[in-house]
């Protein structure tokens, strides 16, 4: 088997397809911002959130939410004529709407009950800096709002419909932060000092969990588990390789991408060693 050397974040390096990790399915967006992220589903899989461009002479990145049109299906035959049976397939229909656009963090999040989604974009704060902050959209009033000013603050996730765990990057240092939608109330959550990074934070479901990625003063990046409840921080894993992107999954274990093995693979980090 011929082996190919360029592997960031490609399909070329991997030898296994797509289907060996799950069903494929394709999203209803033209061109898609990211190949990592820049995308995210409400949890009744109802409302798609994506970054990217819809149209092919389209300067610029948007941030489109598209909901399963459940009034409208259309069926279409399938034209293989080695099928034994034709067999009816449906095609879901969508109907997009432009919610942003510009520079748009990768990273976005629903709140669990599917009303509120926030982002992080690139725009102009005091003195006429550019910075990243959250913002919020509310799918009921069809309104956005800015949540935080000049945080340089990116990652978020919902902790309930209410607050919203995020990142925010000061002095090349990161730490963890929250915030109360409803009073706009922020408090730090970690007091890392000195060259700290934090990517790619996920949340168990009932909230009291959250793992995320960091590196420090080694330059490793590494994964992290943090209890909400007390505040104690454990290093999970400690390979040279980076691990990153954390999911907790409903089992509360860890699914993470790591470079491990020589390219970008799925590993499973089990719930007796979280």
């Amino acid at each position: 088997r011929r082996t190919i050397n360029t592997y960031y974040y490609g399909v070329r390096a991997q030898k296994e397809t797509y289907e060996d990790v799950g069903e494929v399915s394709k999203l209803p967006i033209s061109r898609l911002g990211s190949l990592t992220g820049g995308f995210s589903f409400t949890s009744d899989s109802m409302h798609i959130a994506m970054i990217g461009k819809d149209d092919k002479n389209q300067r610029y990145s948007s941030l489109i939410i598209a909901s399963v049109d459940t009034t409208s299906t259309k069926k279409e035959k399938k034209k293989d004529v080695d099928q034994k049976e034709d067999e009816e397939k449906k095609k879901i229909k969508f109907n997009k709407t432009e919610i942003d656009f510009g520079r748009i963090h990768p990273y976005i999040s629903w709140s669990p009950n599917n009303r509120f989604l926030c982002y992080s974009k690139y725009h102009y704060v005091d003195n006429g800096s550019l910075a990243w902050d959250l913002s919020l959209y509310d799918t009921a009033l069809e309104k956005k709002s800015w949540v935080t000013n000049n945080m340089r603050a990116s990652y978020p996730i919902f902790k309930g419909n209410n607050e919203i765990i995020f990142v925010s990057h000061k002095n090349s240092t990161s730490n963890l932060f929250r915030i109360n939608i409803e009073n706009f109330e922020i408090k730090q959550i970690t007091n890392f000092d000195g060259d700290v990074q934090i990517i790619s934070p996920s949340i168990l479901k009932d909230g009291n969990l959250i793992s995320f990625s960091m590196s420090d003063d080694s330059q490793n990046l590494d994964l992290y588990t943090m209890d909400l409840t007390s505040g104690k921080i454990e290093r999970k894993t400690f390979h040279e390789a980076v691990d990153y992107l954390p999911l907790i999954d409903k089992d509360s274990s860890i699914v993470f991408t790591s470079h491990r093995s020589g390219v970008p693979n799925l590993f499973k980090l089990d719930k007796n060693k979280i």
